[in-house]
């Protein structure tokens, strides 16, 4: 599975909702009026979702996905959620949320 051309599938699909693409913790990364939402960070899309929100605690419970360590080191990034490539499905759906929620 091409990660690169996932994230930039989702990239395409949050375009016409002012969804732009950079840098960000060393992957790649979607924001919105400059704010970051969502990060592809190796084989992990990561989402802003905010720290004990209703939908960070949804995202949690999706099989693989866990608190987001952009160093890989154990230091999570908080109010983010690490969803693997393997739930490639949810990723769409989180990111909408993810966009929602820095917009709030």
């Amino acid at each position: 599975m091409d990660v690169e051309a996932l994230f930039t599938q989702l990239a395409v699909d949050l375009e016409s909702e002012g969804a732009i693409t950079g840098e960000l913790f060393g992957g790649s990364g979607l924001f919105v009026g400059g704010v970051p939402f969502a990060c592809l960070k190796r084989d992990t899309m990561a989402f802003r979702l905010g720290e004990d929100t209703p939908a960070a605690q949804d995202a949690l419970r999706i099989d693989g996905a866990g608190d987001f360590s952009p160093a890989g080191d154990g230091t999570v990034e908080p109010g983010w959620v690490a969803v693997p490539v393997e739930q490639v499905s949810e990723w769409n759906r989180l990111a909408e949320a993810a966009l929602a929620a820095v917009r709030s």
